[in-house]
């Protein structure tokens, strides 16, 4: 089952929302890119590879399709790993990424140049620090153990994010 969903009024929009759900018999990414293949803008999603393609242009033109990845999915591996472990570094991460969300919080339902304005005054360089420090434990955690993966997992994700 494929989910989309349109959901303006967090952002001053004025489409109402919508969900649109489509039925295929199998996960594979040329369904989405079929749903897909005539819409433009932004895609807020998972990490899923049957995306990508959507984020790349064939012909060196910006492709159509802007991908933004979730810090949530992002969060959820600092939040397990926290929460069996109790990890300080897990638990600095939270922090961390709990700020932008306070950011994000604080400028609900403002139109797109004030969230883009204050994004730039107040996210930009929490988000440049957190990469650094992200960057900072890699050299220090096993490279194999779950909260490194988590690091990375945020890392090739980062631009999407950012």
């Amino acid at each position: 089952m494929w989910v989309y969903l349109r959901d303006e009024r967090p952002h001053t929009g004025k489409a109402p929302p919508a969900v649109l759900y489509r039925y295929t018999p199998d996960r594979k990414g040329e369904r989405c890119r079929e749903h897909l293949s005539t819409f433009r803008g932004h895609l807020h999603a998972d990490g899923y590879s049957g995306f990508a393609d959507l984020y790349r242009s064939a012909d060196g033109t910006p492709a159509g399709v802007t991908e933004v990845a979730c810090w949530a999915h992002v969060r959820r591996g600092f939040f397990e790993f926290h929460k069996a472990t109790g990890s300080t570094i897990a638990r600095e991460a939270l922090d961390r990424i709990g700020a932008l969300f306070d950011i994000e919080r604080s400028i609900a339902g403002e139109c797109a140049l004030r969230r883009r304005n204050v994004r730039r005054a107040l996210a930009r360089e929490k988000i440049d620090q957190l990469a650094t420090w992200f960057d900072a434990q890699l050299t220090v955690l096993p490279g194999k153990g779950d909260l490194a993966k988590a690091i990375r997992y945020a890392r090739s994700r980062w631009a999407a994010l950012t």
